[in-house]
């Protein structure tokens, strides 16, 4: 704590101040992700009533426009390119989640905010390398802990939330099956409309595609930097 203490006298105040912004942001957006992840996961209501929906696409709205800021951040930092990709690829995604995501389409997008659960410490990383301290003891915890975060929460959030689309998309496959053999016999499913609204194949093929694209991401991030830089600290 006191190295933090330290960083935030030694950087300028408003660049300070926009390394707490995104520790506190990044932490609330984490925050309705995982009470949304339990709710869904646990809850009776399933995937689809685990949050309201109006109050799910402004939490989906507030990270796309905090994803154009960061980008602005990674870029003016110099980051590589794989946090680049990652910023793009979840802005742009959220954003048609948003605008024309279901009820669960919507939660399952809120509740992959779950991952913003690393931004209090990335961002006292940032803060410590930004105040010529990253490589002190304090600096290392950090990137302890974002690595620790990223397999015990990114990772599981990740596989469960893909599951539950792949499982979402051939239920969709099956239940068109069904209503075409039904229609051939006059027949007509009962909710079949109800179940055809919420379940979105359309956004449900990218999101798993990007799912698995910030898994390799990740992959590339703790074994191509945070590993070797733990393993010479």
């Amino acid at each position: 704590m006191a190295t933090l203490v330290r960083a935030l006298k030694l950087v300028p105040p408003a660049e300070s101040l926009s390394f707490i912004f995104f520790a506190v942001l990044k932490s609330a957006l984490a925050g309705a992700g995982l009470q949304t992840f339990f709710a869904g996961a646990t809850g009776s209501g399933g995937w689809t009533s685990a949050i309201e929906v109006s109050r799910g696409r402004k939490w989906l709205w507030l990270y796309v426009a905090m994803q154009g800021i960061d980008t602005w951040q990674a870029l003016r930092q110099r980051y590589g390119w794989s946090s680049l990709l990652h910023h793009f690829a979840t802005g742009c995604g959220l954003a048609v989640d948003a605008l024309f995501g279901s009820n669960r389409t919507i939660t399952l997008a809120v509740a992959s905010l779950s991952n913003e659960a690393v931004a209090p410490f990335y961002q006292a990383f940032g803060l410590l390398k930004a105040a010529n301290l990253g490589e002190t003891s304090a600096a290392k915890r950090c990137v302890q802990a974002v690595v620790a975060i990223t397999v015990a929460v990114r990772l599981p959030v990740a596989l469960s939330l893909g599951l539950v689309a792949a499982k979402d998309l051939a239920a969709f496959a099956a239940r068109r099956r069904c209503q075409s053999e039904s229609k051939q016999r006059g027949h007509r499913l009962k909710g079949e409309a109800r179940v055809d609204e919420e379940v979105q194949p359309w956004l449900l093929v990218p999101s798993i595609g990007g799912i698995q694209l910030l898994l390799f991401l990740d992959y590339l991030w703790i074994r191509g930097w945070a590993m070797p830089k733990l393993r010479n600290w």
